[in-house]
């Protein structure tokens, strides 16, 4: 699904949802908790021009909770994702690795190492509990004479109507952090 804006998004994610063709065993999945859902496996969204301002009319009531639940997972230091991809320096270390790649006269080469990953830490064996988020992959590019920060933020299935808008959001805005993480780290204005 390829969209210019978050706002165009959640309509367009749901409309794809409701009236995707889909084999019926697809449609049959059911949940822990026996609600049966249907799921798309492996669905991406590409939104070329991300930015937090650019939600949903509808949604702008709901902004204030949109910004909480960033703030609880990413805005904060002990954020539930935010603590475990600042675990044994692994932030620290990529933004090094982008400023490296871009303070060098620009991207000289792609690089497939700027990943943020969130273990999946296993107490129990027979109780698995991955976290949502999967990963955030950071892919500098040169586009002529500016250099791309391309975000891949990996989720496990979120509920659509409800999942969806929190993990998009959270996603846009904690890229634009970490933009300005960059922006600092090379000394680059805005």
């Amino acid at each position: 699904c390829v969209v210019d804006t978050m706002e165009e998004a959640f309509p367009t994610v749901l409309e794809i949802i409701r009236n995707c063709p889909v084999d019926n065993y697809l449609d049959n999945i059911q949940d822990q908790a026996g609600r049966v859902f249907r799921e798309l496996p492996n669905f991406k969204v590409v939104i070329k021009r991300p930015n937090s301002k650019h939600i949903p009319e509808y949604y702008e009531e709901e902004k204030a909770h949109l910004e909480t639940y960033y703030q609880s997972v990413f805005g904060d230091e002990d954020g539930f994702f935010q603590k475990h991809l600042r675990e044994k320096g692994q932030y620290e270390a990529v933004l090094r690795h982008i400023g490296h790649l871009i303070t060098k006269d620009g991207v000289q080469y792609a690089t497939r190492r700027a990943i943020l990953v969130v273990p999946h830490i296993i107490d129990n064996p027979e109780d698995l509990t991955p976290l949502g988020l999967v990963s955030v992959y950071i892919a500098p590019r040169m586009l002529e004479n500016d250099v791309i920060l391309d975000f891949t933020f990996t989720w496990r299935t979120v509920e659509a109507m409800v999942g969806f808008p929190y993990s998009l959001y959270g996603s846009v805005k904690y890229a634009e952090k970490i933009l300005k993480s960059v922006y600092s780290t090379c000394s680059i204005s805005q």
